[in-house]
């Protein structure tokens, strides 16, 4: 829901199968509200009624450390888990492992289309040899990853968050007239009484 809000989600609502764009932008729309707002605050909110948690001051020192020696992050979801259900952090680390597995699977696919989608005028056999390289860069970045303080991927992955989001922001002023003309479309033929938009690119220029 995050890439939805800073545009990388565009990538993974493209491949969605629908009768009319409109439809998947109003669901990554919802997707936005529904992680920040609800689920983020569900746990916001485990956190602060279990105490689980340290508050930090500017000068190095706590102002409360419920959690001696234990940093910021999901540590503090997993001992409010702790100290609900015995066995809660097993859950939040079988659940981390499968969010970080499917993340990075769908993090490949994305790099993988979009290569191949900018490389199809390329030599096939100099696009595969850049393909093998592009995996075994992936697969040394995920390594880094597994070994590097959180806090140093944490940074990085802020800054490129940041640049994603920049750009997109750029971009999403180009599509913007695009856009907007395919959402009147959809809200038109919703309003006729149509139960199901559909779009018809040539139609709408």
């Amino acid at each position: 829901s995050n890439e939805a809000g800073q545009g990388a989600g565009s990538a993974a609502a493209a491949a969605a199968s629908c009768n009319h764009p409109v439809e998947q932008g109003l669901l990554q729309a919802c997707s936005v509200f529904v992680d920040p707002i609800v689920i983020c605050s569900i746990t916001a909110f485990s956190i602060i009624v279990t105490g689980m948690y340290n508050v930090g001051s500017p000068d190095g020192t706590f102002l409360v450390e419920n959690l001696p020696g234990v940093d910021a992050g999901a540590p503090y979801m997993q001992y409010a888990l702790e100290s609900i259900l015995p066995f809660g952090a097993v859950v939040l680390a079988l659940l981390l492992t499968v969010f970080a597995f499917t993340s990075l699977l769908n993090y490949y696919i994305q790099a993988e289309t979009a290569f191949v989608y900018l490389t199809w005028k390329m030599n096939k056999n100099l696009q595969k040899t850049c393909l093998i390289a592009m995996r075994v860069f992936y697969a040394f970045c995920v390594f880094l990853g597994s070994i590097w303080p959180a806090q140093r991927i944490w940074n990085l992955s802020d800054i490129a968050g940041g640049l994603l989001t920049w750009s997109h922001l750029v971009l999403i002023l180009i599509i913007c007239k695009p856009a907007l003309t395919a959402l009147r479309d959809y809200d038109a033929q919703r309003k006729a009484g149509v139960e199901n938009p559909t779009f018809l690119p040539a139609k709408l220029g």
